[in-house]
């Protein structure tokens, strides 16, 4: 299932970087401060996960990738993450700033308890890469570690 998973996401991120039909247009080239790079579209991803509400999200991506993401494979990929726990925490890591898109880096927590109580911690890595689609802010790949 995981290896299934993965190559489901890897997909989804190849094909969303190689959809190319509509004009991407590059960020601005002066520094951003940090408040401002975490937030908008990729904000909404994280929020979807931990919620669990597919549709406040689902206008945020990009046409292919609307078409990979759809409401069951997102509910997929939260059974699966659920399978390492309790979502207990999510933390901004970074931005990865590139010509035309921007990754941002999340820390997804996960908690559960083991057979003789201990806590088990559980953390993953969400990137999420948005580009500007027609003059908006779009979702164009995902992927977990």
């Amino acid at each position: 299932m995981r290896k299934l998973l993965f190559a489901l996401l890897a997909a989804f991120f190849v094909l969303a970087l190689l959809s190319g039909c509509t004009a991407l247009t590059s960020p601005s080239a002066e520094p951003v401060a940090t408040e401002q790079l975490n937030s908008g579209c990729a904000r909404r991803m994280v929020d979807a996960i931990r919620s669990g509400d597919y549709a406040p999200l689902a206008g945020h991506l990009a046409p292919r990738v609307a078409e990979l993401i759809t409401e069951e494979n997102f509910k997929a990929l939260r059974a699966e993450l659920a399978k390492c726990g309790e979502l207990e925490q999510t933390t901004f890591v970074t931005t990865l700033r590139l010509p035309i898109f921007r990754t941002e880096v999340w820390k997804l927590t996960y908690v559960r308890k083991a057979q003789d109580n201990s806590t088990i911690y559980h953390e993953k890595l969400l990137h999420i890469t948005t580009g500007k689609l027609d003059g908006r802010e779009k979702i164009t790949g995902i992927a977990v570690q």
